[in-house]
């Protein structure tokens, strides 16, 4: 038990240097330490619930019928940061940027499109040292539907953790 408690130690001095960190970066010019502040405290509740030392609560579907089928506070603290990923992640989806040849073809064959074509790919490899990729040719289109990507991850996300915070407690 005592190799659990030192993890459980180091984990909590861990969050919060991360805490602290996050807190002397934070002003008011800016909303991406609101998310970053939240979604850290959301890891540290998942490493806890995962670790399993000190958890006093109970998750005993014969004990609560009304709990059946709902997920696990580990499996949805899990699941809203797969969630907040995917919304931090989704212009992955639109727009690449290959640093080889070998790179360019992989996306090229997934069918994502070269940007400033009238360069030349030998040019734009060399004076920039890599290529710039689209999804979609038409580089508005592309943008849009990034843009339209990016707020759904942003709803999807929000919408979770309105469903699912009240859950995490102990």
């Amino acid at each position: 038990m005592g190799n659990v408690k030192r993890k459980y130690k180091r984990m909590m001095r861990k969050y919060k240097k991360e805490l602290k960190k996050i807190l002397k970066e934070t002003g008011p010019w800016e909303w991406g330490h609101i998310t970053d502040y939240m979604i850290t405290v959301i890891k540290w509740m998942r490493d806890y619930y995962k670790l399993g030392y000190n958890v006093m609560a109970m998750e005993d579907c014969d004990a609560f019928p009304e709990d059946a089928g709902k997920p696990t506070r580990l499996q949805s603290l899990n699941m809203a940061i797969q969630l907040y990923n995917r919304w931090q992640h989704v212009d992955e989806d639109y727009f690449k940027i290959a640093y080889t040849p070998e790179e360019l073809k992989h996306y090229l064959d997934l069918g994502f499109h070269l940007v400033n074509r009238t360069d030349g790919i030998e040019r734009q490899l060399n004076t920039k040292g890599w290529y710039s990729l689209t999804l979609y040719e038409d580089r508005s289109k592309n943008a849009e539907e990034c843009n339209k990507a990016y707020k759904q991850c942003k709803h999807d996300f929000f919408d979770y953790l309105e469903e699912h915070i009240e859950e995490w407690w102990d």
